[in-house]
């Protein structure tokens, strides 16, 4: 099955098409961790408590095009949290492909990703 995934690492949705739900649910947590960590995004007690990690992705992407209209720097920052967190809800929801998929968005850093991944399946890097 194609997603998102596909088009910026076809590698890593091959890898995870083969894997177990078990591990594709560890997957999803780990890269979205990863994510979080390398974006320098804690999650709010309200939002890693209350399962609302799509919500708040969602407002996070609202300041980031109010921040992108008015040309701020930091509108990047906010672009990749918004994106961690979105990796974050998806990893919660089971959607692995998705939760890879925003992690190597968020943080520009598909190795450091594709590592991770390898390193939960055991398997070496392609």
């Amino acid at each position: 099955m194609k997603t998102r995934l596909s088009v910026v690492a076809p590698d890593l949705e091959g890898l995870l098409c083969g894997a177990s739900a078990a591990a594709r649910a560890e997957i999803a947590a780990a890269v979205s961790q990863l994510a979080l960590h390398l974006c320098g995004v804690p999650l709010p007690s309200h939002v890693a408590l209350t399962s609302t990690e799509e919500a708040y992705a969602t407002e996070l992407d609202e300041e980031y095009f109010s921040l992108s209209e008015k040309g701020d720097a930091a509108s990047h920052q906010v672009f990749c949290a918004a994106r961690a967190v979105s990796s974050a809800a998806f990893a919660r929801s089971g959607q692995c492909e998705d939760a890879v998929y925003e992690a190597i968005i968020a943080t520009g850093d598909p190795e450091s990703v594709r590592q991770k991944i390898v390193s939960r399946l055991g398997a070496k890097v392609i």
